[in-house]
């Protein structure tokens, strides 16, 4: 993005979402006034900032560029970065005090032995070499950005210029995120609830849109990010679902040709969700298809697209769903939902988001079924649907549960495979359930593919038997949510 002053400091343009960068107590007045503060460019040379912080935990990389009457300040997100490389840096620190540890054990013990080797020295050493090989990166990439941006504000009534702008402004967007993939590909950056942080959906749009409109309008196509009005601010991994986006964007982009790409979000009861849709053809199904059909394309699909694998692990790791729909046109969209435990109301107080519940089953009219051996497990659950306010019978035999399916008493089903001497799906066909009955069906964790130890098949939602307490609770609220 770029803010622009003038001769006496008064702003006078600001291009992008300048409220990314206002966290904690800030406002946008404080971070106006850190910029003020930096008197560099002013003979007329640009320069560069690298990673200031603006905010709490708001990095960015300045380019400055000052001519005669004002001066312009692009700024290009370095938050998951910064982050990541103080991990890093922390990480190499830990295996200092580590590794001299080991050292003087060993000298304690074996004062006359000769010298060990250090196994964790290359790590720091390549750690050390990594952090600066990124840090040296965002320089030119915060040059390349930021000459695109005011090359934009001066051409914009020539479409030559523009498409050439677009092609730089992309490449850039595509170099940041090829920064970022790289630290999460070796494994330097992870999602989760470390980085979790207030996200509005609208200035999320906003910045989508002004990161791809360019690019999208030089391939002759259109772009648009919807969101409903009144959606509420939403608590999740906000770097994490910022490059699951840019690299999905970028990946969809590469795969039309005519049309329009229209990005849907979407605070529902149920989670965040997001549609990436082509519009009026659909993608094709072999496009998207590898990030729902392949279990690791880290691993197993080398020669594909590095920001669709990296979209895969950060999905994987916020425990998204993720399906490819069918169009009724033809073609086929990309569906995610983020599973949210808390959103914020407008003036920012975060609250438990609690999933809407059949009524059937919160008075008391029909109840959840929990069918599962061994009975330790089956306690485990219980518990849980307990502590959502679902009524529980816990059952020994098959004809139990064919009794409260012939009452109408069955809500939703609890299953393991195997019960009682029986596969799971062979009970399941046996009970003929009506197709609005929701099931969770706990089956070894081979049969259940990726790593989030859950995923939805129509309306039944498969478990890893050996799940933990935090996937199976995840599992219940998507199950009983329908």
């Amino acid at each position: 993005m770029v803010v622009s002053f003038g001769e006496d400091g008064e702003v006078l343009d600001v291009v992008g979402d300048i409220d990314w960068f206002v966290a904690g107590d800030d406002t946008r007045q404080d971070i106006y006034k850190r910029l003020q503060d930096l008197r560099e460019g002013w003979d007329g040379t640009p320069d560069i900032i690298p990673a200031m912080l603006l905010s709490q935990d708001r990095y960015a990389d300045i380019h400055i560029v000052a001519e005669q009457d004002s001066r312009h300040f692009v700024l290009l997100d370095a938050t998951g970065l910064m982050q990541a490389l103080r991990r890093n840096q922390q990480a190499s620190n830990e295996a200092a005090l580590l590794e001299d540890r080991r050292r003087r054990e060993i000298r304690k013990s074996a004062p006359n032995a000769s010298p060990h080797p250090h196994p964790l020295r290359q790590f720091r050493r390549s750690s050390e070499l990594f952090a600066e090989l990124i840090d040296s990166v965002r320089a030119p990439m915060a040059q390349l950005a930021g000459h695109a941006r005011l090359l934009q504000q001066r051409c914009k009534n020539d479409p030559a210029a523009l498409r050439s702008i677009a092609a730089i402004q992309h490449a850039a967007v595509r170099l940041d995120a090829l920064s970022t993939n790289g630290l999460i590909g070796l494994g330097e950056l992870t999602a989760g609830t470390r980085n979790l942080g207030i996200v509005d959906p609208s200035q999320l749009a906003a910045l989508l849109q002004e990161t791809f409109a360019l690019q999208a309008q030089a391939q002759g196509i259109g772009f648009e990010v919807r969101v409903p009005e009144g959606e509420n601010l939403i608590e999740i991994d906000t770097l994490a679902l910022r490059q699951i986006l840019i690299n999905l964007i970028i990946h969809a982009l590469e795969g039309i040709e005519a049309g329009r790409l229209v990005v849907s979000l979407s605070a529902a009861a149920q989670g965040l969700e997001i549609e990436i849709a082509c519009e009026p053809s659909g993608f094709s199904a072999d496009h998207f298809g590898p990030l729902v059909t392949t279990a690791d394309l880290l691993q197993s699909n080398a020669g594909g697209s590095l920001g669709l694998a990296v979209s895969q692990q950060l999905l994987q790791q916020m425990r998204a769903m993720v399906e490819l729909v069918s169009r009724r046109g033809g073609g086929h969209e990309v569906w995610i939902r983020f599973p949210l435990d808390r959103v914020a109301g407008a003036e920012g107080e975060l609250r438990v988001l609690e999933s809407s519940l059949p009524a059937a089953l919160l008075n008391g009219e029909k109840v959840a079924v929990v069918a599962v051996e061994p009975a330790q497990r089956a306690s485990g659950v219980a518990a849980l649907l307990v502590d959502l306010g679902v009524p529980v019978v816990p059952v020994q035999d098959i004809e139990r549960i064919e009794a409260l399916v012939r009452d109408g008493a069955l809500g939703a089903l609890v299953l393991s495979s195997p019960f009682a001497g029986s596969n799971g799906r062979e009970i399941l066909k046996r009970l003929e359930l009506p197709a609005e009955t929701s099931v969770m069906l706990l089956t070894p964790a081979d049969e259940v593919p990726g790593r989030t130890g859950w995923m939805r098949d129509r309306n039944c939602v498969r478990v890893a038997c050996d799940a933990d307490r935090d996937t199976l609770h995840a599992a219940l609220r998507s199950v009983l949510a329908g």
